[in-house]
């Protein structure tokens, strides 16, 4: 409905094709093709996507000089939100649609109060043969290949000691997430 998926709704093989011939008829900037079932929002006419990634452990990198050291890690649950040449990251801990999930700050370098991440010299454009799965797979990819070097807030305390110790963990601490005051709704709204 006015070129926005609907929250937590299926999508059908025949609304996918005809957002595809859309995105396709519409503009050659678009992006089309196939679309990822980790994208849980889409606003084409903002080139707005938000999408999910589970929690698992990821190999994150951070800044020699942060003495942390490289390595696998557990993560949170985190949706992403990319608009207007920027990325955004929050963490959530269960999903219950788009505007109902609760939203937690994620707890790594880089990243704002309000979410906004600093990608440093990573480029995080659409490129002219990005389909939907291979631009958000991209952006995650870059996200977590960015060094951890800038602490832009102090929401957990001493990072640097946090993400030491997430190095020994199996599964990421849900309880030391903190929560944003706002649902994921607001995030549409930045």
């Amino acid at each position: 409905m006015n070129g926005k998926c609907g929250a937590s709704a299926i999508a059908q093989k025949q609304d996918l094709k005809r957002l595809s011939e859309i995105i396709s008829k519409e503009s050659q900037n678009l992006i089309c093709g196939e679309i990822a079932s980790e994208l849980v929002y889409l606003d084409l006419n903002t080139k707005t996507f938000i999408w999910r990634c589970e929690d698992e452990k990821r190999e994150l990198f951070y800044g020699d000089y942060l003495n942390i050291g490289n390595g696998e890690r557990p993560i949170p649950k985190l949706l992403f939100k990319y608009q207007n040449d920027t990325l955004y990251v929050y963490a959530y801990k269960e999903w219950k649609g788009l505007n109902d999930t609760i939203l937690y700050h994620a707890p790594f370098h880089n990243i704002y109060n309000d979410g906004k991440i600093c990608m440093g010299n990573a480029r995080i454009k659409i490129l002219r043969n990005d389909d939907f799965k291979t631009f958000i797979t991209r952006l995650t990819f870059l996200f977590f290949r960015n060094p951890g070097t800038e602490l832009h807030h102090t929401l957990y305390g001493n990072l640097n000691n946090f993400h030491i110790d997430l190095k020994n963990m199996n599964a990421f601490p849900e309880s030391v997430l903190i929560q944003i005051e706002d649902k994921t709704k607001s995030i549409l709204k930045l």
